[in-house]
């Protein structure tokens, strides 16, 4: 069968350079790629047999030249040195201008970032749109430097067949640019590069929350004024989560200017918050609960495992039981709960209506039967009270995330008026 005219092979080519890299007392000849999907590879025509200076293992920085004179930086290479020479990279900066120090100036760079919508419609998508998504100044960029710096998003010319291709395929493939101006900066461009990485990774960390699927940059560039050809390039290979696969029913965002408002009121919240909380792991367990091919036992356990995370975290003491640690979250956080119950869920299933005052049922731990059911097994609970719990423990946590990070101040976010308190779950 052809693919349709919506895919977009994430296998494709989209940078290549040839080179030469000294590993120990070894030149080797190679051939770096990165693919549409995020996959950076180092191929050798070079046999593991002929390499007897090469050993297996991890060689934290490997350094050689490409073809046209610039300077390659391998970061984490493994390398598997058997019949076939195998190469792994981790990171690859190539630079052209390893002389150059960066002195506070303002510099542009660009990435290119997979999966990542940057409206609630794709088919509406106009080439030429251009959105500032966040700003900041006097921003802690580390070794003493603060920096200003400011983020936009360009589509790629074919964002509508990008987007259709990871909805039907389940590929993440590149869907746009983020365009980064940062000064403030001291430093060759390497520094600049890891600090741009840094500022990308929390902001498409936080997205995920509003996305429903981690977006992830694949290559960044810094291109000088008038110059053709970039003067440094840092590759990185991904292993990104498809999570709900570009689904608009997994986009909290309406319209286009959500976005900014969201990663403008929800930056400094979740800077300030991801290292307690371990946000960046929930935000990857939520995105997984999301995924479509997905048995929904694994995307409930997900989402257990998530909110209990979540809980441990939160609560400066050590409540004890789970039961108690999930209603110390959830009224900890200030949320509303009961109208999420299922009415043929697994608590009300098992206990009946009768749930509030007692001493043997923690309401606001409502999936728990069909939690230790899915987890520990042993127990009568059918797929059907499972997926009800499952709906109303994802809106659950998307109302915990969403006072976590916005801290209620959620005027003009329309994308998320489906998680205030309403009865659609329990019919």
């Amino acid at each position: 069968m052809e693919p349709s005219q919506d895919f977009v092979d994430n296998h494709a080519i989209i940078f290549q350079r040839q080179a030469e890299l000294e590993v120990e007392d070894e030149t080797l000849p190679v051939e770096i790629s990165l693919s549409e999907g995020g996959q950076l590879n180092l191929e050798t025509s070079r046999m593991g047999l002929e390499t007897e200076g090469l050993e297996t293992g991890i060689y934290p920085e490997v350094t050689g030249t490409t073809e046209q004179g610039e300077q390659v930086i391998v970061s984490d290479l493994f390398c598997f040195a058997d019949e076939l020479l195998s190469l792994n990279p981790s990171v690859v900066e190539i630079c052209s201008s390893e002389d150059r120090v960066i002195e506070g100036e303002e510099v542009n760079l660009t990435a290119d970032v997979l999966g990542f919508q940057y409206k609630g419609t794709p088919r509406f998508s106009d080439p030429d749109d251009r959105v500032d998504l966040i700003e900041r100044t006097g921003w802690r960029a580390g070794s003493g430097n603060t920096a200003d710096w400011s983020i936009s998003v360009r589509p790629l010319p074919d964002y509508t067949t990008r987007v259709n291709s990871i909805q039907n395929y389940q590929n993440l493939v590149r869907t746009v640019q983020l365009d980064v101006s940062i000064s403030g900066i001291y430093g060759g461009l390497d520094r600049v590069g890891t600090v741009t990485e840094g500022l990308l990774n929390e902001v498409t960390w936080l997205s995920t929350y509003i996305q429903g699927t981690l977006p992830s940059h694949s290559k960044l560039e810094i291109r000088e004024e008038n110059s053709n050809q970039p003067g440094y390039v840092r590759i990185r290979s991904l292993h990104g989560n498809v999570g709900g696969c570009c689904k608009s029913g997994n986009l909290l965002l309406m319209v286009g200017q959500e976005l900014p408002l969201f990663l403008d009121r929800a930056y400094d919240h979740f800077r300030e918050k991801q290292e307690s909380l371990e946000l960046k792991k929930i935000h990857g367990f939520y995105a997984d609960s999301l995924d479509p091919n997905r048995p929904v036992d694994v995307k409930f356990t997900n989402l257990c495992i998530a909110v209990e995370m979540l809980a441990d975290r939160y609560l400066e003491q050590d409540p004890g039981a789970t039961a108690d640690m999930i209603s110390g979250l959830v009224n900890g956080v200030g949320v509303e709960y009961q109208d999420l119950i299922p009415e043929n869920g697994s608590l009300i299933t098992k206990y009946g209506d009768d749930i509030y005052g007692r001493d043997d049922i923690t309401p606001e731990y409502f999936w728990c039967p069909a939690r230790n059911h899915v987890i520990h097994g042993g127990s009568s609970v059918t797929t059907t009270e499972i997926s009800r719990d499952y709906n109303a423990l994802l809106i659950l946590l998307q109302r915990l995330l969403r006072e976590i990070l916005l801290e209620g101040n959620t005027e003009s976010l329309h994308g998320m008026t489906d998680l205030e308190p309403n009865d659609f779950v329990s019919r």
